[in-house]
């Protein structure tokens, strides 16, 4: 994202697709981030760092699939 962030970039987004699932990580705690997105929210989070299986874990919930 060189030249948005990620609350500009989660918004066009939201323009091309509204129902898009996006999942954000970062260092931050998901409180500290969510106050970010004032209207539409990121659908998952992962907390920096995350090891494979927790964003396995995290793809599978939003797809709706059993692990």
């Amino acid at each position: 994202m060189p030249r948005m962030n990620r609350v500009e970039a989660f918004g066009e987004l939201i323009q091309i697709k509204p129902d898009v699932k996006v999942i954000l990580s970062s260092g931050y705690t998901e409180n500290m981030v969510a106050k970010s997105f004032p209207g539409h929210k990121p659908a998952g989070f992962l907390n920096k760092p995350y090891k494979l299986n927790a964003m396995k874990a995290e793809l599978e919930r939003l797809l709706g699939i059993d692990g």
